[in-house]
């Protein structure tokens, strides 16, 4: 289970050679990431269904990806002050192995 970004950055590079505005290549940026988070994540979970979904790093410290996971996939997403880059992950890991209350680290979902 893996993805590669390496495609990511040339069409982003001829978006922005080509003129489109900064916010649209910036749109396609993160649905384009988002797509490709959603799909490793759907097909993780295929093949090891009922595992948790935890989320972090500097990518979900976008509110509209943190959403579509946790209405997908149920995820635990970090609160963003803590999504900011991929260490999150390992600490989050030693947190709870240190016996820390997940509910106490994540971010409250309705």
């Amino acid at each position: 289970l893996y993805f590669n970004l390496s495609g990511m950055e040339n069409q982003f590079t001829s978006r922005i050679k080509n003129g489109e505005s900064p916010e649209d290549v910036a749109a396609f940026v993160l649905k384009s990431l988002e797509e490709i988070i959603v799909k490793t994540t759907s097909n993780a979970l295929a093949k090891y269904p009922g595992l948790p979904v935890l989320c972090s790093g500097g990518v979900m410290s976008c509110m509209a990806l943190q959403d579509r996971m946790h209405s997908e996939f149920g995820a635990m997403t970090a609160k963003p002050q803590y999504s900011r880059d991929n260490a999150l992950g390992i600490a989050y890991l030693g947190y709870l192995k240190a016996g820390g209350d997940p509910n106490g680290f994540c971010a409250d979902r309705q």
